[in-house]
């Protein structure tokens, strides 16, 4: 897969941003979010639609590299807290759930993408927006996810690199 010039720079731009010892949490730099009506990546239909800080997944559980598409987006969603997809990422049968609200992990948004289990979400915790590790999931701050499902939609193609 390849972008254009300009985008790459923009990412470029964006990692320098961030000391050495924070390089992994400069991946924010490299969310591209991009709005495709053929379904996939080309320098002819490559529109970056935003880019906002993220932590984006963990060691033990990366973001999935690759190209996802976003099925479907929940304001103000339930949590599933369940121990086996945030630790293995395996669903179980003992979870509980955590309702709307400021106590609630996934903030104010959820974006569920095609890799199930997986979504760009928003946070109660916006201070460990790139100093903390997620579950795999691309998390950022409540204010970028209100600002983000303006402009996305199911379908859009999301890149993660």
């Amino acid at each position: 897969m390849s972008f254009a010039e300009a985008t790459l720079a923009r990412f470029s731009k964006e990692v320098a941003k961030y000391p050495a010892d924070q390089k992994q949490s400069a991946v924010m730099a490299c969310l591209a979010i991009v709005q495709q009506e053929q379904g996939h990546v080309s320098a002819e239909s490559e529109k970056l639609v935003a880019e906002f800080p993220i932590t984006p997944g963990s060691k033990t559980l990366p973001a999935p590299i690759g190209v996802w598409k976003i099925l479907g987006i929940a304001t103000m969603p339930w949590f599933r807290h369940d121990e086996g997809v945030l630790m293995h990422g395996v669903r179980t049968d003992d979870f509980y759930n955590i309702p709307p609200g400021p106590n609630n992990p996934v903030g104010i948004l959820w974006m569920g993408l095609n890799k199930p289990g997986i979504g760009i979400h928003g946070t109660n915790n916006p201070e460990t927006i790139g100093r903390a590790s997620s579950h795999g999931c691309i998390r950022t701050a409540n204010w970028d996810a209100a600002r983000l499902k303006d402009l996305v939609s199911p379908g859009t193609t999301v890149t993660i690199f």
